[in-house]
């Protein structure tokens, strides 16, 4: 029974992260900016506001994880989206409702995940998973290079390092 109810919740996750902001049906998150004041998945690279790069729908997937590279065949992805983030941590998929970035900083809302037993266990798998997790909550800034997002904690460390997803 207990399988049944996590894998209802697992779905209503999965499904929630493809939900998409009613009032604005063409997915113009500026228009949503201007009124709102508060950007969803706009990020400035620069210290200037008038050169900003809307990160809505890129996809990403982490290379390194506090200094160090991913335990062989594991991946783990963070993609943007209208209303947050969402991603696959290396079992289990995440998300956050919300996310704010602008002139090189970054916050996230708190961060949920599905808690599938994915059989994974062994080689550190699930640790990887949830040190990437508590690493991506402590996100305070961002710098963009190219095809290139580092994500470091408020003491100015690197702690994620992502590359772009080919389309």
């Amino acid at each position: 029974m207990w399988v049944r109810a996590l894998l209802v919740t697992a779905m209503a996750l999965v499904a929630a992260c493809g939900n998409t902001d009613a009032s604005d049906p063409t997915g113009n998150t500026e228009a949503r900016e201007e009124s709102s004041g508060e950007p969803t998945a706009y990020a400035d690279t620069t210290a200037s506001a008038d050169e900003r790069v809307d990160l809505s729908g890129t996809k990403w997937a982490l290379t390194e994880l506090e200094g160090r590279g991913l335990i062989g065949g594991t991946q783990i992805t963070l993609n943007f989206r209208n209303d947050g983030l969402a991603g696959n941590a290396g079992c289990n998929f995440y998300r956050a409702a919300e996310v704010r970035l602008g002139n090189g900083t970054m916050e996230t809302s708190t961060i949920s995940a599905t808690e599938m037993a994915c059989g994974k266990t062994e080689g550190g798998v699930m640790d990887q998973e949830q040190r990437y997790l508590r690493a991506l909550g402590e996100a305070a800034s961002y710098r963009l290079v190219e095809d290139r997002l580092e994500i470091q904690n408020g003491a100015g460390e690197k702690i994620l390092l992502f590359e772009k997803e080919k389309a």
